[in-house]
């Protein structure tokens, strides 16, 4: 069990390595498009992967009235107003 405490030190040493190591950015244009990159690329990331799940269909689905009580059939999930065979424009008024 020797290389199992090896290999954890060898790799705590490369997290340290890693994680301390800086490249200062002179150019204010170049740290700028650092700064967007960083917001940007998790925001078109989480996008790009909620398509790919179908979570955006999902999401879609659950505003159509008609596909919102499908899906809650589906999954068993009752709503308190039991409303839901109803049309929206009938249940809000």
């Amino acid at each position: 069990m020797e290389w199992i405490r090896k290999l954890s030190e060898g790799h705590e040493r490369l997290k340290h390595k890693i994680h301390n190591t800086r490249f200062p950015i002179k150019d204010k244009r170049l740290f700028m498009l650092a700064q967007v990159g960083y917001f940007v690329v998790p925001i078109v990331g989480g996008c790009m992967v909620m398509n790919w799940t179908g979570a955006a269909q999902r999401a879609d689905d659950m505003n159509d009235p008609v596909k919102r009580a499908q899906l809650l059939r589906k999954y068993g999930v009752v709503e308190e107003n039991n409303d839901i065979d109803k049309p929206l424009t009938e249940s809000v008024s």
